[in-house]
This record gives C-alpha cells, structure tokens and sequence, in this order.
C-alpha cells in the first residue's frame, strides 16, 4: 500500500497544480466572493497541518499525511498584479529585490510601472512601494527570503517600465535568469548583483545622456547588446572566464567601438566578480 501512495503522489499534485493554476487565474478576475472554495481556503490559510479541506474529497483518500501536505503547499502559489503612476516624479530611483528565479524588465508601460508577478509556494508575495520626495520617485520592489521546499517550483516576474521617465535602476536577484530589454527606456544607471544563471541586457537605442552599467555575481554567461551609433567602453574584471567581443575591438584592458568618444552620450559597462562567460555584442 504505502509503494502505491508513494507512486500516487505525483499525479495528485500535478492535477492539484493545474486546479489551483486555474482558481488563482479565476481569482484575479472575480470579486472576493467568486473565488473558487480552494483559492479562499489557501489563501486566509484556514488548512492547519495535515488538514483536508473539503474540496479534496475528490482526490484519494490513499495519499498519506506527507503526500497530502506536499499536495496542499503545491497549489499554495499566487499570481499578482500592480501597477504604479509617476505621480509628479521628474526622474525616480527603482530597487528591485528577488529571490532565484526569472526577472524580466522591459519598458512601454503607459504608467511609471506595469508589473505581473507569479510566484510558486516557497516565495513570499512581492511587495511594490512608492514615494516622491522633492521631485524625486523611490520604488522598491522586494520579497521576502524564499523558504525551504522540495522539487521544482518558480518565481517571474515581469516588470514593465515607462519609455519616459529618467531611471536609475539597481536590482539584486537570486540565481535564476534576467532579461533586462531597455531598448528606449532611459535609463541612466544600472546596478546588477546576481547569483548564477543567465542575464541577457539590451542596452540598444538611442541614448541622450551617460548609462553607466555595473554587473557583479557569480553570473554564469553575461550577454550585453550595446548600440552601435552610441559611443561604448566595456570593461571586466575578477575571475572572469571569457570574453566574445562582437563589433566591439580590444583597447588596452577594456572594449570599445567605433564611436567612442565621438558621441554626446557615452555607455560605460564594467562586468566583476565570477562571470564565466562575457558576450559584447554591438547591433543597430
């Protein structure tokens, strides 16, 4: 019997999965009231340890209390949405903190910030604060420390920024993958701490003033597109492992293109720390 709980579990919490996928999408469309029975159970956390609410009548009773208690923090994930206006902010200054997972910045929003949030049951809810101070905007997005769980789950966030506000953006991610697509938002620094995976930065665009970009972390391949009618100096340090330069041509210890120094505004990239893998690649 317990052989035939053990190979169960699985199932029961992909099904589960894919039911609280569909009540929290539900939720995010419907008053308070309408959320599907389960999405309110989980969410005012009325499930005490071990548990079984009523709507798991459906599933076997064979799943032992370990199976079952792995079944109701599986589909204690959460799905949010926020959205911020500039207010009468002349630039603003963006902290983002995440844990491991995939963190995607991009621009085009008709407000200071679109943001989509989905999250699995390890994480805690993201948290979006905003201030203005003498003309000045301060928007801090965090969450918690991210807790102990077995298996796979995730954390993406999607944020989505104004074309035309003046940012100065720092972000500290866990390990996981960021997408930072600033083609024509104006950014005018950014500050990136993160653990291993991916980050993939398009700097591309025109560009009005300085963008000074600082990546740091244990970050296992680092791609960075830059613009080719913007003056560029790159620069890595701290056990890095290689550079492919694309474009961009060997000036002493840093990179730079055909334009630098030949432009108003000038983007200086300087990579530290364990990056194994460098791209500089330069496009129109």
């Amino acid at each position: 019997m317990a052989q035939r709980q053990t190979l169960a579990q699985p199932r029961i919490v992909a099904r589960l999965r894919e039911w609280q996928y569909a009540c929290a999408t539900a939720a995010s469309r419907q008053p308070q009231g309408n959320i599907p029975r389960v999405g309110r159970v989980l969410q005012s956390k009325e499930v005490s340890h071990g548990q079984k609410p009523k709507d798991f009548a459906r599933f076997p009773d064979s799943v032992d209390r370990v199976g079952r208690d792995s079944a109701v923090h599986a589909i204690s994930s959460g799905l949010g949405t926020r959205a911020v206006e500039r207010q009468d902010a002349k630039s603003v200054r963006v902290s983002v903190e995440s844990g491991s997972g995939q963190v995607t910045v991009s621009g085009g929003s008709s407000r200071l910030l679109d943001a989509d949030f989905s999250y699995g049951y390890s994480f805690a809810s993201p948290q979006v604060a905003y201030k203005v101070e003498s003309g000045i905007g301060q928007l801090d997005i965090t969450q918690d420390g991210e807790r102990t769980h077995f298996g796979t789950t995730h954390n993406d966030w999607d944020l989505r920024f104004s074309n035309n506000v003046p940012l100065e953006l720092k972000v500290d991610m866990g390990a996981g993958e960021g997408r930072f697509r600033l083609r024509d938002v104006q950014v005018t620094d950014l500050r990136l701490q993160m653990g291993a995976g991916h980050v993939d930065v398009d700097l591309t665009g025109d560009r009005k003033k300085d963008l000074n970009v600082d990546i740091q972390g244990g970050v296992g391949q680092a791609t960075i597109r830059v613009p080719r009618n913007v003056g560029v100096i790159a620069s890595a340090s701290g056990g890095i492992g290689s550079v492919n330069s694309h474009g961009l041509k060997r000036d002493g210890d840093d990179y730079v293109n055909d334009l630098y120094g030949k432009t108003p505004a000038t983007i200086h990239v300087k990579v530290q720390g364990g990056v194994g893998e460098i791209s500089l690649i330069e496009e129109d």
